[in-house]
């Protein structure tokens, strides 16, 4: 049995067939597909076992092999001591240069599974007066609904999103106080990067309550707002959604 980052007909393998590491530190994480896999310990379990443990740690580490389970490693936020977070340039004031369906089209065009080499570049040279209102520079006085920073990082203008409705654009806005939260996180977890999605998830928790804490208590939460539309999950849905508080009809 396979388990951790395999799906079968969106079935994950029953968690009752797998054996219990008894190594301190092994716990059970839920990876990027929604199964369960097998997360290595971390400090002190990782490095200081005595002699008692090394019988079961062996025996732990020959049952996983056994069953074939997924291993996720651990990665730890780095310090952020001397992190100040960036000042939020205020959004740029709406207008209703998009239709819900050049929103739509821009999602399928630029992040979208048929995306292509082509397509993104299409769409931003063909839609002049939407993508004028859509795009900004990370250096622009202003910010639209996407902020570009360089060739190839870019973020959706969530912050900006709320302050909008909020009518508040100051330096304690719940946007600007979202993007400090979120800015030290990114940070904290910049070496994460590469792993995968629930190792970089448990990073950011982690810096959440740790490193980051002073500004994750600070944070306000969209929907507790009220702000439900500017909650961006990944989907095209809520991409549509913030982008039309910029710019749609």
């Amino acid at each position: 049995m396979r388990l951790g980052g395999v799906s079968y007909d969106g079935v994950c393998p029953l968690t009752c067939d797998i054996p219990d590491p008894k190594a301190p530190g092994w716990k059970l994480v839920t990876d990027p597909d929604g199964c369960l896999a097998w997360q290595r310990p971390v400090a002190p379990f990782a490095c200081i076992l005595d002699a008692s443990t090394d019988a079961s740690s062996d025996a732990a580490t020959d049952a996983a092999s056994d069953s074939d389970a997924t291993v996720l490693d651990v990665c730890t936020p780095a310090s952020v001591a001397s992190f100040k977070p960036s000042a939020m340039n205020p959004p740029r004031a709406p207008t209703a240069s998009c239709s819900n369906t050049e929103l739509g089209t821009f999602w399928d065009a630029c992040f979208g599974p048929n995306v292509t080499t082509t397509s993104c570049q299409t769409f931003l040279t063909s839609q002049t007066a939407c993508v004028q209102c859509l795009v900004s520079q990370y250096t622009d006085s202003t910010w639209g609904a996407l902020v570009v920073e360089g060739n190839s990082y870019y973020g959706l203008n969530v912050g900006g999103c709320v302050d909008i409705l909020q009518n508040d654009s100051s330096p304690t806005s719940c946007g600007a106080r979202l993007l400090a939260s979120w800015e030290c996180e990114g940070v904290a977890c910049a070496n994460c990067y590469d792993e995968p999605e629930v190792v970089y998830e448990q990073c950011y928790q982690e810096a959440a309550a740790n490193g980051c804490r002073a500004y994750t208590d600070k944070e306000c939460d969209p929907a507790d707002g009220g702000f439900a539309q500017c909650i961006f999950d990944g989907s095209k849905a809520s991409l549509v959604s913030v982008a039309s508080v910029f710019c749609g009809p």
